[in-house]
């Protein structure tokens, strides 16, 4: 009698186990899947406002390069105007 009583708390405790370790397996799934769609909220995120700095800043960005290229050219002319006097 005690053999059968063991033997059925052992597949007592061996179905639950089996089971609790299917709930930890699911748990850790969904966990997985929730992390998988933060990331991919939080990148999208990230995605959208680098887009949006692009939209602010590039057009100023294009600005600031167009003036320091013409003062480049400026600079540059004003050197060679200053170069060709002095060999006069």
């Amino acid at each position: 009698m005690n053999r059968v009583l063991l033997m059925a708390v052992a597949v007592a405790l061996t179905s639950c186990t089996h089971s609790d370790e299917e709930h930890a397996k699911q748990k850790v799934q969904e966990a997985g899947r929730e992390l998988k769609h933060d990331a991919e909220k939080a990148s999208q995120k990230i995605k959208q406002e680098s887009q949006e700095v692009k939209r602010e800043v590039g057009p100023k960005l294009d600005k600031a390069t167009r003036e320091l290229k013409e003062e480049s050219n400026r600079a540059s002319k004003r050197l060679k105007d200053t170069s060709e006097h002095q060999h006069k």
